[in-house]
């Protein structure tokens, strides 16, 4: 996904060189994607997601040639509005299927999950017992691998339900995963015993008891978080998907079988709402599904009209509009029966996103005004939706800092979007539509913010990290400053996800046995990047010599440097040089009036050799004060946290403004760095380059005093030293 919004990108702003970069990584992601979902299905026994599989690998490879093509067009013709239209819709597609592709390998529906798979084990208990009684050892055997598969599923399925931002506990609240663990160790015995000895009455009564207390404990942990009265409503939801994939697809039999299903499986939801015994509950529940039948049936015609013009891409669009007014009532109905933070959440994106589908249908017509009305709900929808998550977060309980920075980062590009679209002129349709489709993504990047796991946000972060990379290493040259500084920004912030991430993730395996290689490699890794950012790893020194492969690979600085030194420009008192100069003047004036430490005078000294580097052209010299800048700024900031903790109980309000330098610091040395490196490995005049590197110099210098004053004033009034 991230490939493609690059080379997109690239292409959309007819940059050739960039494009041409983006295209073998783009082909190779593709190309990975279909291979682990074709292996994936070579591999499960499930004959429906082994169909899922396969016809998801078919769209990537159908429908990635026409993005290329889209792409290759548009950059041949950058400012045609009609190319980047056509461009954006074959990305959307090209980004539909990969995520379809992604749901098909790793099923988001857990309560339906786990329902199901405790069907599966009611299933294999009675298979078992049955054969125990004949005497029947293969039957036997048999049922006692499904029944371990289907346990798996089921422990899998909760867990990945289970979480802050999901589920939050009743105080005192046992739970009862606990209880199952402690059933499914005793698995083995019981399964042993039996298979010796079938017909002894003592084996099978404790296989026997052994199993019900099995169910009973899931049946709990699906209370608990409502997966009984969940997973109807997830059933209506992937009937829905598969209409939808048949249309994407062109595939007359599975919308024909999916609208069968969403037929009967909505009709279901009548017994749902009639059996619900709360009766508030049972009111709203039927108000919210009275619309179902009709918003069905606009489904499935507009399915059916497009199945008939298969090569119109309006009519697919609006079958997706459609698909999204529906799952409002859906989301709705979830947050009424079994209300959880996740799912209020998930009622506000469904709502916006309805709005959203509301918007795209009133532009189709010539009615400003109508479309006006429209982009006015879907303003004030998409914003509830952020602030909803906002309040979430806050409410909930162990949220890890990276997953709060995730869901308000994507709160805040939702902001600026209602902004923007607010002052769209609503008889500019390719506007309208344009802002319309990405707070539509922004939406989608919000739900899954919130239903993704440490383990998908790792994922996610190497990837998009990854791509920030290859994006420097092709185009810094040639990139503004802006776009430059944003990568720096966005890079330091998922190298922050993966050095969290990793280190959680291998805490929790060391804490279920022996590391497992790939634990090892994860605490490696989280090893590798705290070096990268320049944070100590329990109490060892930072090793600035381990750090460096990481930022040297953003450009080829491997090669000689060049043995001509640029000639001496004319003066310019606001250029990179003398403004670097400056500014390390300022903070060594600090470090002498507020009596600073070694690490701060250090970190001007550091400041110094960086412009004298880049007045001489040096690049080597260059990356090493980089380098060296970011590493005292690190030994600083631990003596700012050190001195935070102190005055803990004494001043909480200097303790934050402490703790808030720390945070500014850190950013300003990691953004420095990854930019620093890459002005030196292009050593000529940029002047917009210098720009950005004088403002990041500036606020460093204005934090570095800031810094140094309250310091000063914390030791003086507070801690009296």
């Amino acid at each position: 996904v991230y490939k493609r919004q690059e080379y997109g990108d690239r292409a959309e702003k007819g940059d050739a060189k960039g494009t041409l970069a983006a295209t073998k990584d783009l082909m190779d992601a593709k190309k990975d994607l279909v291979d682990k979902v074709v292996n994936l299905a070579n591999q499960t026994d499930d004959p429906q997601q082994k169909k899922d599989l396969h016809d998801a690998a078919k769209e990537v490879e159908k429908v990635f040639p026409n993005f290329v093509r889209a792409a290759k067009d548009t950059l041949e013709d950058p400012k045609n509005p009609e190319k980047k239209q056509k461009m954006h819709d074959a990305a959307r597609a090209l980004k539909t299927a990969a995520d379809r592709a992604s749901d098909a390998a790793v099923p988001k529906n857990d309560e339906k999950a786990m329902r199901d798979a405790e069907n599966r084990i009611k299933d294999a208990m009675g298979r078992i017992r049955a054969a125990a009684q004949k005497g029947d050892k293969p039957g036997m055997q048999k049922g006692f691998q499904d029944l371990k598969k289907a346990g798996d599923d089921f422990q899998k399925a909760y867990r990945r339900r289970r979480g802050p931002i999901k589920f939050l506990p009743n105080s005192g609240e046992e739970d009862p995963m606990s209880e199952l663990k402690n059933l499914w160790k005793k698995f083995g015995v019981n399964r042993d015993k039996l298979l010796d000895d079938p017909k002894n009455k003592k084996n099978f009564d404790d296989f026997d008891g052994w199993g019900n207390n099995l169910k009973k404990a899931a049946d709990r942990a699906m209370d608990q978080i409502g997966a009984k009265k969940i997973a109807p409503i997830q059933d209506v939801e992937d009937a829905l998907n598969r209409v939808e994939d048949g249309v994407r697809r062109g595939d007359p039999q599975g919308v024909t079988q999916g609208a069968k299903d969403l037929v009967s499986k909505s009709n279901d939801l009548n017994k749902l709402a009639a059996d619900e015994p709360d009766p508030k509950k049972r009111s709203e529940l039927q108000k919210a599904l009275a619309p179902l039948k009709d918003l069905v049936a606009d489904v499935i015609n507009k399915a059916k009209d497009s199945l008939q013009d298969p090569n119109n891409p309006e009519k697919k669009k609006k079958v997706k509009e459609a698909g999204d007014r529906l799952r409002h009532p859906l989301a709705q109905a979830k947050n009424i029966v079994a209300p959880q933070p996740n799912r209020r959440i998930a009622e506000k994106i469904a709502k916006a996103k309805a709005d959203a589908a509301d918007v795209k249908q009133a532009n189709r017509g010539n009615e400003p005004n109508k479309v006006r009305d429209a982009i006015n709900r879907l303003a004030d929808s998409a914003r509830q939706a952020g602030n909803q998550a906002r309040k979430e977060v806050k409410d909930a309980k162990g949220l890890p800092d990276y997953k709060k920075q995730q869901l308000e980062g994507v709160a805040k590009d939702l902001d600026d979007l209602v902004d923007e679209i607010k002052k769209v002129d609503p008889s500019n349709k390719h506007h309208v539509d344009d802002v319309t489709d990405r707070i539509n993504d922004t939406l989608t990047d919000l739900e899954k913010a919130v239903e993704s796991d440490e383990k998908d946000d790792l994922i996610r972060a190497k990837a998009k990290a990854k791509s920030i990379m290859a994006t420097l290493k092709a185009t810094a040259d040639d990139m503004d400053p802006r776009s430059l500084l944003d990568c720096a920004q966005d890079l330091s912030g998922y190298l922050n996800s993966m050095m969290n991430l990793s280190m959680d993730w291998a805490k929790e395996q060391g804490s279920q046995g022996p590391l497992t290689d790939k634990a090892k490699a994860a605490l490696d890794l989280d090893d590798l990047l705290r070096q990268i950012e320049s944070t100590p790893v329990d109490n060892k020194p930072v090793n600035t010599e381990s750090l460096d492969s990481l930022l040297a690979s953003l450009n080829d600085l491997n090669q000689p440097p060049s043995s001509k030194v640029p000639q001496a420009q004319s003066a310019n008192p606001n250029s990179f040089e003398e403004v670097v100069t400056e500014v390390a003047k300022e903070v060594t004036r600090s470090v002498e009036k507020y009596k600073g430490t070694q690490e701060s005078k250090a970190i001007a000294d550091s400041l110094h050799q960086l412009a004298l580097a880049a007045k001489a052209g040096q690049r080597q010299q260059m990356i090493m004060a980089g380098r060296t800048i970011a590493a005292h700024i690190a030994q600083f900031i631990a003596q700012l946290k050190a001195m935070s903790d102190r005055v803990a109980s004494k001043n909480p309000m200097y303790q934050d403004k402490l703790i808030r330098y720390t945070h500014a610091l850190k950013n300003f040395a990691t953004q420095m760095k990854i930019l620093i490196t890459v002005k030196a490995s292009s050593i000529e005049k940029h002047s917009d380059a210098d720009e950005t590197l004088v403002s990041l110099t500036r606020g460093l210098g204005a934090q570095m005093t800031e810094a140094l004053t309250t310091m000063d004033i914390v030791k003086v009034t507070i801690l009296k030293e």
